[in-house]
């Protein structure tokens, strides 16, 4: 006897309702006399959704703590938050998790629920709910799994305690909806009635760290995203899950759903350079952020917080925190010195405050235990912390090394700053091992864009801890929700008007798939193409500097601000850096990172947008050709270029071992009808539009190889829309060769050979639920 989920859609003409009732079926044939039904036309998979992990607690001795602002460094969040005056305030931002602890001070403190913060929610399940399970609902979605606290502060965040941090969107109003109970996993249907109370209490955005990986693009929850978002009234951010390093066609379900933003994660390091001091005749190095500042001429006392030097690995008895035996200035007068430090019972914010208050002129932390690694904390950065000294660094040793050598020195110790860097040490910021590749099994483009998911420090429960550490593409998914929320408090300050518009360049703009192959442009003419290199540097753009020259126009700016969610995305997309893969130097697959890792600045300075922000080409071996509309919102004339990089093509002949190769997709482009080139340039007036062909080749050797071997080769990059110093993308990912003879993974989901995408594996595959709904 197999439990079946029976859903009927009503329609008036003041809402639509979905209906849920239970029927069971003990036969294939029952599922038939269902699926004949008069007002049933589809059949879907009531699937069981696994739950998440919960995050690790931290304590202030942890090596592992992160500097919190990382992540809003590489995204440039801090910098368009005080330059745009944004903070998430007015935008409602809806979690579908674990639940939220309200009662967190991050959080307000609240006593009941709801709170000010937090004042939506539900919970559907209870504690002890799993897939298959009675939920017991409620209506208070307080977090016994932690997950969903953890997303939630990642989004808004105010931490002003033991670890002083924002989330992107400190001022963002939460909607928690409780899907997981404590532990476990849970199913389609609760998710399904989770999003509708979501969109019913009125969230701007709703952001869904969860799903299942191979997911195809149908399903209950996959319509009503894309039917919902087509309502121009909420944006979906959903992760793109944490596949298996190497396999494609892993993107989740339902972030395959085609309106959707599907969000993989990156890693979140410090960029940072290494400046050598000397101490009473002896050299020293310290690490040094990039954006800190570096006395040249320094040459001053240096004093250790303590009055004994511990041996590396020893327990922390140079803390430097409030009401300890080594209290700054408990031992010793830090006025006009830079002080010595050892990391550990507190946290950096109070070693850098208390050092401050004691009057010293700079602090140096030095790392504890065995860690070869500098203290990567820089409290300078957040204004919250109100700390305005500089901030240097020490990995155990060397910082263990200099403590010893302060006190075997009779009398002060003078310090001394070499007057240039001794190295820099500049990691670059990649896509994480652990996110699951595009394309979808449709060879829809995803993901769609790429955030911080890697060691993100956040809230959990206060009963866990308060505070810890997790990774995962569900911690880049809130991120991209809190930098859509700083988006749409802008748009509502420009214009004043919260309510949808429609930007009419981005209806009928997107490249569509039918069976797994892209339309072309009929009565275009194809050029002859060449390979163009990828450029090898490119100037770092001014994002601050445009808002200098002139005022913007209210109306154009309104416009490039819209609020509807698929143009949201296009300028997400637009605003990506792509990233690199690994010390190669060459870029990522854009199946990995979609249009790269969102930077916000660009996103808030550009005056021109390129839409569509993706294009997937499907399968081919000939030319396509696709329209890209490209438009100038600025109060002046401006200049676009309009050119292309390429990412690594990757062989997924065999995709359970697919290979890196280089080989470049030669594009060209033109407008009104002139003959194609690398490159193109367009003088657009105030407002105006105009469309430019893109014509995508595949690469001869690639076409070559594959007649001769069957060779299937994936290929990724972007086109590049370059206007007034800032470069936008628009990402391209499709397959050169025939798709069926690759050799796929074996756990490929039954769904995949129906949609005729993928040959049969031969074996049989069990429905143990379906849902039936009616559109």
């Amino acid at each position: 006897m197999v439990a079946l989920l029976l859903l009927t859609l009503f329609r008036s003409l003041r809402q639509t309702l979905l209906l849920l009732s239970y029927v069971k079926v003990s036969s294939q044939a029952d599922i038939d006399a269902l699926q004949k039904t008069a007002g049933v036309v589809r059949i879907y998979e009531d699937k069981e959704i696994p739950g998440p992990t919960r995050p690790a607690a931290l304590s202030a001795q942890d090596d592992a703590i992160p500097d919190a602002n990382l992540a809003h460094k590489i995204t440039g969040v801090l910098e368009a938050r005080k330059q745009y005056g944004v903070s998430g305030k007015g935008i409602k931002v809806g979690v579908i998790d674990s639940g939220l602890d309200w009662k967190h001070p991050a959080f307000g403190a609240g006593t009941s629920f709801p709170t000010p913060r937090v004042p939506f929610g539900y919970d559907f399940v209870g504690d002890k709910y799993q897939s298959g399970l009675e939920p017991v609902e409620d209506n208070d979605p307080m977090d016994c799994g932690g997950h969903g606290t953890h997303c939630a502060g990642i989004i808004g965040a105010n931490s002003t305690s033991t670890y002083i941090f924002t989330g992107v969107a400190p001022e963002v109003t939460f909607g928690a909806y409780r899907v997981f109970g404590c532990s476990g996993s849970t199913d389609t249907s609760i998710i399904v009635k989770a999003i509708e109370r979501a969109f019913a209490d009125g969230m701007d955005i709703i952001s869904m760290s969860l799903g299942s990986n191979g997911g195809f693009p149908s399903g209950l929850d996959v319509d009503l995203i894309n039917k919902l978002t087509d309502t121009g009234k909420v944006v979906f951010t959903i992760a793109q899950g944490n596949g298996q390093s190497g396999l494609i066609w892993q993107s989740s379900n339902p972030a395959i759903a085609s309106q959707s933003i599907a969000v993989a994660a990156t890693n979140n390091f410090a960029k940072v350079r290494t400046r050598g001091i000397t101490v009473n005749g002896k050299k020293f190095n310290l690490t040094v952020y990039d954006d800190a500042a570096v006395p040249v001429s320094f040459t001053g006392d240096i004093t250790l917080n303590t009055l004994a030097a511990p041996a590396p690995g020893a327990a922390s008895n140079s803390d430097g925190c409030i009401g300890t035996a080594n209290a700054v200035g408990a031992n010793t007068n830090p006025k006009g010195k830079v002080l010595l430090i050892r990391r550990g019972t507190c946290v950096f914010t109070e070693k850098g405050q208390q050092a401050q208050a004691g009057g010293a002129v700079a602090v140096i932390v030095y790392n504890h235990g065995l860690s070869a690694q500098p203290a990567l904390y820089d409290f300078t950065s957040d204004p919250s912390t109100n700390i305005t000294i500089p901030f240097y660094t020490m990995d155990a040793q060397s910082g263990s090394a200099l403590a010893a050598h302060l006190l075997t020195t009779s009398g002060s110790s003078k310090l001394a700053f070499d007057a240039q860097d001794t190295a820099s040490v500049t990691p670059e910021i990649t896509v994480t091992t652990f996110t699951s590749w595009g394309p979808g099994p449709d060879l829809s483009f995803k993901p769609d864009v790429a955030a911080p998911g890697n060691n993100i420090l956040s809230t959990i429960p206060l009963a866990q801890g308060g505070f810890g550490l997790k990774s995962g593409t569900s911690m880049a998914t809130p991120y991209t929700a809190g930098i859509i929320a700083l988006y749409l408090q802008y748009a509502k300050q420009i214009s004043g008007n919260p309510t949808t518009s429609t930007v009419t360049t981005v209806v009928g703009g997107y490249s569509t798939i039918s069976g797994g192959g892209a339309t072309t442009t009929p009565g275009v003419t194809q050029s002859p193409v060449k390979c163009i290199p990828r450029p090898t540097t490119t100037a770092a753009p001014a994002y601050g500097r445009r808002l200098t020259r002139r005022a913007d126009s209210p109306a154009l700016l309104s416009k490039l601000f819209d609020r509807n969610p698929i143009f949201i995305r296009d300028r997400l997309q637009n605003a990506g850096k792509p990233l690199v893969l690994g010390t190669t130097g060459e870029l990522e697959t854009a199946v990995l990172q979609g249009g790269g890792l969102i930077q916000v600045p660009k996103l808030f300075a550009t005056r021109v947008s390129a839409v569509p922000g993706k294009f997937a080409l499907g399968s081919f071996q000939s030319a396509q050709q696709h329209t890209l509309t490209v438009t100038n919102y600025d109060s002046a004339a401006q200049t676009v270029v309009v050119g292309s990089v390429s990412a690594l093509a990757v062989d997924i002949t065999n995709a359970n071992a697919p290979g890196y190769i280089k080989a470049l997709n030669p594009i060209t482009f033109a407008v009104g009808g002139s003959a194609g080139s690398e490159s193109v340039q367009v003088i657009l007036a105030p407002g105006e539009s105009k469309a430019v062909t893109v014509s995508f080749v595949p690469s001869a050797d690639i076409v070559a190889t594959n007649k001769d071997k069957k060779t299937i080769v994936l290929v990724s990059g972007w086109i590049t829309v370059s206007a007034n110093g800032i470069v936008n993308n628009a990402a391209y990912s499709g397959l050169i060769g025939d798709i069926t003879n690759a050799v796929y993974h074996e756990d490929t989901p039954s769904g995949l050979q129906n949609a005729g995408i993928f040959p049969s594996p031969g074996k049989t595959v069990c429905i143990s639920k379906i849902t039936i709904i009616e559109f």
